[in-house]
């Protein structure tokens, strides 16, 4: 996590932190703050991007006031990413550190019109519009940052979406998806490291699983039976039998950590815990 970005970027979006969600490394990274985690054991993976799901209610804000705040404390916007126009928020001063936005994209995708929905446009602020999002913003939970300006509330995705959303990643098509919330990754060492998300998280609420399996129905939703049908496919296909993915997550863990989980038992945890965790919505 980038916690000089984190913190900063909280205090100029101070005004929407009641409707934005952490998600992606950062919520991951903040995860044992959360009441029902352990301390981690280790370093978790880091990430240079502090991720936001913004809901689709903010597309009605026609102001400029969350851009010019970013751009008052230091932030540059850039434009990137081929013909959708993926719009970051960079902290030069902070090092390597951005911001980026995302939102969810329902239905068919596309407008009346004809036009594609790719970006929600909110206060002067761009996302890009991604399936699955929606499941993050679902039931966060509520962490207080102390920042330069005083303790500061933020919401952050809770770890069972986080989970669900990181299987799905995995069970989708393989192609170079760019978003956190898209439900698609890249090759085994995207999904190696999407795996060792899932193992870490698991680990990180090892004494909470069942209170976790609980609220998971809640936690999530209801799911349409196309995204159950790809749930149980990656727990079946990456949390019961070693693959190139469990290979690829225990070799990032190896290159990392003192005392790395081998292929074998990254599997074997990641069974175990999502059969306690999502036992109620398998």
């Amino acid at each position: 996590m980038n916690e000089p970005t984190l913190l900063r970027a909280a205090e100029s979006l101070s005004g929407a932190l009641d409707r934005l969600v952490v998600v992606g490394g950062t919520a991951h990274r903040l995860f044992p703050m959360h009441a029902l985690a352990n301390a981690p054991v280790h370093e978790l993976l880091t990430t240079e991007d502090v991720d936001f799901a913004a809901p689709l209610e903010l597309a009605h804000d026609g102001s400029r006031e969350l851009l010019d705040r970013l751009v008052a404390a230091g932030f540059r916007e850039q434009v990137g990413g081929g013909d959708v126009g993926v719009h970051t928020y960079h902290a030069d001063a902070l090092g390597a550190g951005y911001v980026q936005f995302i939102a969810p994209l329902t239905g068919s995708g596309v407008e009346r019109g004809g036009e594609q929905q790719r970006v929600l446009r909110f206060s002067g602020l761009v996302a890009e519009r991604l399936r699955g999002v929606d499941l993050l913003l679902r039931q966060p939970w509520s962490l207080d940052l102390d920042t330069s300006a005083g303790s500061l509330a933020v919401r952050v995705v809770n770890p069972v979406a986080f989970l669900v959303q990181k299987l799905l990643l995995l069970a989708g098509p393989s192609r170079a998806g760019r978003g956190v919330g898209a439900l698609d990754t890249a090759g085994a060492s995207k999904r190696g490291k999407d795996l060792l998300y899932i193992h870490d998280t698991l680990a990180i609420f090892a004494d909470s699983l069942e209170e976790l399996g609980v609220a998971s129905p809640e936690g999530i939703g209801p799911l349409s039976s196309k995204a159950a049908n790809r749930l149980r496919r990656a727990v079946q296909r990456y949390c019961s039998a070693e693959t190139d993915v469990s290979r690829e997550a225990a070799a990032i863990a190896r290159a990392q950590r003192d005392d790395p989980p081998d292929s074998k038992r990254i599997v074997s945890a990641c069974g175990r815990g999502l059969g306690v965790v999502l036992g109620r919505v398998l």
